[in-house]
């Protein structure tokens, strides 16, 4: 369940980054954010998805009959993040110069091994049996 909350606070942390410093995160992510439309989209995508992550993360940390199934979601969804992230690279690869998105893919890695291994611990130990 702490690997579930840690990555909730990582979420949420990134969350806050994006909702009260949009256009600092925005470049440094390499997006203009020049029109209210961009910065407003921004804002959805970036804050707004992430803050939903970090709430069902962070719930499913403390409600064990949700714990399995927000872990198998957080799962998919950070192997995913990870995947596209690296089909970007290699798609696009002057991206490689961003020393913010090499970051972004190293933390991802790190989030989906994290992951991996206490859906592993949780089908290991049963928890499936007890909720």
């Amino acid at each position: 369940m702490l690997t579930l909350r840690v990555v909730a606070v990582l979420y949420l942390m990134s969350a806050l980054w994006c909702v009260f410093a949009l256009e600092l995160a925005a470049n440094a992510l390499g997006f203009n954010v020049s029109t209210d439309a961009a910065r407003a989209e921004f804002f959805a995508v970036y804050g707004g998805l992430q803050i939903g992550l970090a709430i069902v993360m962070g719930v499913g940390s403390f409600v064990s009959r949700y714990y399995l199934g927000c872990l198998f979601a957080a799962t998919v969804v950070s192997i995913s993040l990870f995947v596209a992230r690296c089909l970007g690279l290699i798609f696009y690869p002057e991206a490689l110069e961003s020393n913010t998105i090499i970051v972004m893919a190293v933390l991802e890695l790190g989030i989906a091994v994290a992951l991996l291994r206490a859906l592993k611990r949780a089908q290991v130990i049963g928890v499936s049996e007890r909720i």
